[in-house]
């Protein structure tokens, strides 16, 4: 993971966690909160990044339905060049979507969620850099969920339809231009699957 991203990270998780904390302080019984960092590597090389967060209103402390926003960045995605994939990609994105969870029992939440990639970018090697062309590109999220007290542990898989960008461009000044010409983002969909460490609120009553 590239430093930026990780300075990214860390910003966005001390925000998210801040929120949740805001979250506790609403209705304990009426609205639902929650944020999480998801983590996950491939032998493929493929690692994805993911921070999420969620708030909505629940009904009969069973089902709640809301809204939820995601970041995530995936290293050494499959980004091609004039001499095939590149190792040293990062392709962003950021989604805002409606989410329906079910919690199952004392421990366990189930949610679905689907929305639109609202905005990406991707770079090579730190120097070229994709520009979004803005969309309708739908997403679809699951995501289940152990409750340990207000904490939260489980897994994730996003599903994200090809997003498309124009020609990449330097993103520094100088004789780099040759070398950024012809690169193009390579997955007909995207899908990332990650292990998620996060909050919830509120607590499941005894």
């Amino acid at each position: 993971m590239r430093l930026t991203a990780l300075t990214d990270l860390i910003r966005s998780t001390f925000l998210l966690l801040f929120i949740s904390m805001l979250f506790h302080s609403l209705s304990a019984q009426t609205y639902y909160g929650g944020a999480n960092i998801g983590l996950n590597g491939s032998p493929f090389g493929h690692t994805y990044t993911e921070v999420h967060a969620e708030f909505g209103r629940r009904w009969k402390d069973a089902f709640g339905l809301g809204l939820a926003y995601l970041w995530s960045t995936a290293n050494n995605t499959s980004i091609v060049g004039p001499n095939g994939n590149n190792t040293g990609s990062t392709l962003n994105l950021h989604a805002i979507g409606l989410q329906g969870r079910l919690e199952l029992g004392r421990r366990w939440l189930l949610s679905f969620e689907a929305g639109s990639i609202v905005g990406a970018g991707y770079t090579v090697d730190g120097v070229c850099t994709g520009a979004y062309q803005r969309d309708l590109d739908p997403y679809f999220r699951t995501a289940l969920s152990f409750r340990l007290g207000v904490f939260t542990l489980g897994i994730s898989n996003f599903i994200g339809a090809p997003i498309r960008f124009s020609d990449s461009h330097p993103d520094a000044p100088g004789p780099s231009s040759p070398y950024c010409e012809n690169w193009t983002f390579d997955d007909d969909t995207i899908e990332q699957f990650t292990f998620t460490l996060g909050v919830s609120f509120p607590r499941k009553r005894r």
